[in-house]
């Protein structure tokens, strides 16, 4: 069956692959053996099932993992770590964001040599620069830091500073400069509501604050989620 381009699993697999044409390629080489759905699910969770249908050619292109690895191995030890540490973050995040959350005031300096080497993604049209993983970098990313021992540290360093931004851009709210407070909430949303995941499972007082210092920017923004967290917080700690 032809596959159309409006099929929601069809986009569902070109994002999580970002687009990528031999990770696209390979992909398509397993909808013999699983179906479109089925396919779309397996790419949320881990990137195994993706190999290369061609025979031959180099062994660092016969799947995405070998093909990570081997980037991987081209780098420094320091580079490599601070690789496996930028999977802590959900979405494009600023260099005092990446220095804060890492603690090395030149983690940022690591970052712009991954993305020299196309493992870090860059958009320079925004004030200040954001960097961020790409989906399938981002997933291999994962693992390491978990290999390493590091996840739950890192979550915890992230929830921290990601509080601490919702807390002064809170304050912005509250004087004439409350347009810049509400754009820099808005440009870390997806940290912030990362950082309400794991403080409800970890530290409900972090979690708690979180909302606290969201309330006013969901109220006079119109921001729904904010305020579901608080409510589902006070679910939790009614039961």
């Amino acid at each position: 069956m032809p596959l159309r381009e409006d099929d929601p699993h069809v986009a569902r697999i070109v994002e999580r692959l970002d687009g990528l044409p031999l990770a696209l390629e390979m992909a398509a080489a397993q909808l013999h053996t699983i179906g479109l759905e089925d396919l779309a699910d397996v790419l949320d969770e881990r990137l195994t099932v993706l190999r290369s249908p061609r025979r031959s050619g180099h062994e660092r292109h016969r799947d995405i993992r070998s093909l990570l690895e081997w980037s991987e191995s081209r780098l420094t030890a320091r580079q490599a770590a601070t690789l496996a540490a930028l999977a802590v973050f959900a979405g494009p995040v600023t260099a005092a964001d990446i220095n804060a959350v890492l603690g090395r005031p030149d983690a940022a300096d690591d970052v712009r040599e991954l993305a020299e080497r196309s493992l870090v993604t860059v958009d320079i049209t925004s004030t200040p620069t954001r960097f961020s993983l790409l989906h399938v970098v981002r997933m291999h990313a994962a693992e390491r830091l978990r290999d390493a021992g590091r996840a739950d540290e890192l979550a915890e360093r992230h929830a921290r500073w990601f509080l601490s931004v919702a807390r002064d851009a809170d304050a912005q709210l509250r004087t004439p400069d409350e347009e810049r407070g509400a754009q820099r909430i808005e440009s870390v949303f997806g940290e912030l509501r990362a950082a309400q995941w794991w403080a409800r499972s970890h530290d409900v007082d972090l979690a708690a604050a979180l909302c606290a210092h969201l309330h006013l920017y969901a109220h006079s923004r119109l921001v729904d989620e904010p305020l579901q967290w608080a409510e589902q917080l006070c679910a939790t700690r009614d039961g």
